[in-house]
Formats: structure tokens, C-alpha cells, sequence
């Protein structure tokens, strides 16, 4: 080739080589496969002590983000939109409630979306989230603990979620009996059995919540490493499950629209000749990325017109590609003409007509004897 760039066989192989740096990188943003499930819902009440009026929390919508065989995140859905997740633990490691973020809807609904250390996906990987809700206004305190099951598999994601709930546990402080004491005395015993029974649902929360020691060879990696490849796929994920699908979509399409005006009207130096076969490649990759986006992320998937601008935009593009082409010449010609034929004609002004107004006489007066006419 003797080093020169104009020859086509290198426009060939620079272009292969980019289109599948660009597949990699887009297929990598995937979710790989992955076997997602609640086991259980626990549900008890905190305060006040020796009751249990809380209404049994239910989850859903369960999904795990997985790249590579490894869990970079997860999130799902609980019914009550006044709870707030405080711990959770990924396998044998804690997981700090500042990586935690919650986003409510309009129908009380909650999406808790948990951050963790990228973690090697293995046969029954045990997911939980203990989330606590206090209203005030005289509503008790409950406590939920949300259990999930995540397992690597060869095949795609279960799209469907079984949730599971147990029946409310309620807490019990212990008591002893004691001797009777005065009527004065009465009332501090009943406050430090009440006190007893709290400490003891203190200490029980703050057991739950302590980091365990995890050995270093279980293969998970430390928290610097959440900020992972995989970090930005999750939040545009995320993003579309809070209802913001259509927005995305919006910048999506604007990004793909500057792509499509760059290929048609991009003009080069001599010296980096931007082939047709290179401008093509350029207009319909991005087009595929959008259609698999569109196809695998079921969260982001919206109506079907956001597939179909795409389209349109490729068509359009295409034809601006190949307008000079002796080929398609003649039918981009016709589209064109089509679309002018289809816009409203202005009507010029018309010169003023040359034909004279016809002019009416009135009919002839009557005449008296002498000829003289008469106003009668």
C-alpha cells in the first residue's frame, strides 16, 4: 500500500474496526443474564412497644444491573412512599445507606436504587434492604427488610418477579415478674419495661446494620470500584424507570440527528477521503445501537415512535447520502418534487381586465304635444 491513507482497502478496515470498537462498547451497556427474584417481605412494628399495627409492605419490579457476570447495582419497588432505606447487605458485605436513593411517583409508589461494589454473581447471591417508615401523628414506627435472590445464568434476565410475603413479626421485650411495689413506684416500672423493650430494638437494628468481615479471596471488590464502567448505564436505566422515558428518548434522538447532519454534510481534506460506503456506516450504526437500546432495555422502552423517528431520520439521511448517485437520482428527485407539488400555491396578483364596464342608460323621457320632454 506504500502508506497511502486513500486506499480504499484501509477505508475498509479502519471502518470495520471502528463499527465494532462501537457494537463492543454498546453491547457491553447491556444487562447480561440473570436470574432475579423477592424472596420475602418482613414487615414489623418498632414503636410503640408490644403491638404490631403496620400494614404489610409489598415489593416488586426487581432489577438487577449485571455486566460481565458481576452485580453492579439493583433496584425495586415497594408499595408505601414514606419509607426510607437505612442499611442493606450484598451477600456477606454491608452496604451504607448513603448509596441508596429513593424516587416516589404520584401514586405512592417508592424506587429504591442501591449502588454496590461490583460483585461477582454467583449461584443464590442474597440481596436485603431494611427500610424504616415514621409518619408521626401518632402512626407507628415499622421496619421492612426486603430479601432478594440474584443467580448467574447463560440465558436472558426472568422477566417475571414473584414476591413473597411473610406475616408481621412483632417485637417482643422481655420481662420478668417482680415484687408488688407502691402505687407510686407503679408507673416507673411500666416506663423501664418500655425502655427495656426499646434498647433491646436498638441494639437488634444496630446488630442488623453492622459491616461484617468478608474474606478477601470471595472475589468482591472494595467500594472505590462502585464508579464502575457500568456506572452510567445504570443511571440511564434508572432514569427511565422513574418515568422519564420520553426525555431520554428526546436527547437520544437530537444526538442521533446531529450524527446524521455530520455524515451527509461533513466536508474533509483531500487527504482524508470520507468515502460514501464510510458516511453509510456512520448514519446506520448508531441506528442499530438505538434499535437494540430500544429492544433489550424494558425500562426505556416506550411507545413505538420513538423506533420510528429513528427511522426517519436514517431514511433521510440516506437520501441526502446518495442524492448525486446516478441510481437513486431520479427517486430523491421525485420525493422532492412530491413534497413541493404537496405545499400551498400563493396566488400572484392578476393584472386589472382590459373589458370596459357596460354602461346602462335610462329609457327616454316622455314628450309633450310641442316635442318638448316632459318630468312627469
Amino acid at each position: 500500500m506504500n502508506g497511502n491513507i486513500e486506499n480504499p482497502a484501509t477505508h475498509r478496515i479502519v471502518a470495520i474496526t471502528l463499527i465494532s470498537v462501537m457494537f463492543s462498547v454498546a453491547f457491553a451497556a447491556f444487562p447480561g443474564g440473570a436470574a432475579a427474584d423477592i424472596s420475602s417481605v418482613r414487615t414489623q412494628q418498632l414503636l410503640p412497644v408490644g403491638g404490631n399495627t403496620c400494614t404489610p409492605l409489598s415489593a416488586y419490579d426487581f432489577a438487577p444491573y449485571v455486566y460481565d457476570k458481576t452485580l453492579h447495582s439493583f433496584a425495586f419497588t415497594v408499595s408505601n412512599s414514606s419509607y426510607v432505606a437505612l442499611a442493606g447487605s450484598v451477600g456477606g458485605t454491608s452496604v451504607p445507606f448513603y448509596l441508596m436513593t429513593r424516587h416516589g411517583d404520584a401514586m405512592g409508589a417508592l424506587r429504591v436504587h442501591v449502588d454496590i461494589p461490583t460483585t461477582p454473581v454467583s449461584e443464590g447471591l442474597l440481596l436485603s434492604v431494611t427500610l424504616v417508615s415514621a409518619q408521626g401523628g401518632g402512626q407507628p414506627v415499622c421496619m421492612s427488610t426486603v430479601s432478594m435472590m440474584v443467580s448467574g445464568t447463560t440465558g436472558s434476565a426472568e422477566g417475571s418477579v414473584s414476591v413473597s410475603t411473610t406475616a408481621p413479626i412483632s417485637i417482643t421485650s422481655v420481662t420478668t415478674e417482680a415484687p408488688s411495689v407502691p402505687n407510686d413506684a407503679t408507673g416507673s416500672a411500666e416506663g423501664s419495661e418500655e425502655s427495656t423493650g426499646v434498647t433491646e430494638t436498638i441494639a437488634k437494628i444496630e446488630e442488623e446494620g453492622r459491616p461484617t468481615s468478608v474474606p478477601e479471596d470471595e472475589g468482591v471488590v472494595k467500594e472505590s470500584t462502585v464508579l464502575s464502567i457500568g456506572s452510567l448505564q445504570n443511571k440511564v436505566v434508572e432514569l427511565c424507570a422513574t418515568g422519564n422515558r420520553a426525555r431520554v428518548w428526546i436527547v437520544l434522538l437530537a444526538v442521533y440527528a446531529v450524527i446524521a447532519v455530520i455524515a451527509v454534510l461533513a466536508q474533509f481534506p483531500a487527504s482524508w477521503a470520507y468515502s460514501t460506503g464510510q458516511r453509510t456506516a456512520t448514519l446506520l450504526t448508531p441506528l442499530i445501537l438505538l434499535l437494540g437500546f430500544w429492544y433489550f432495555a424494558e425500562s426505556c422502552r416506550p411507545t413505538l415512535w420513538a423506533p420510528i423517528a429513528a427511522i426517519l431520520v436514517a431514511l433521510a439521511g440516506l437520501a441526502g447520502i446518495y442524492r448525486e448517485y446516478p441510481q437513486t437520482k431520479p427517486y430523491v428527485e421525485d420525493i422532492f418534487n412530491l413534497m413541493k407539488e404537496r405545499e400551498p400555491k400563493v396566488n400572484s396578483a392578476s393584472p386589472p381586465s382590459s373589458v370596459q364596464a357596460t354602461m346602462i342608460t335610462p329609457p327616454p323621457l316622455p314628450k309633450d304635444s310641442k316635442g318638448t320632454p316632459s318630468n312627469v
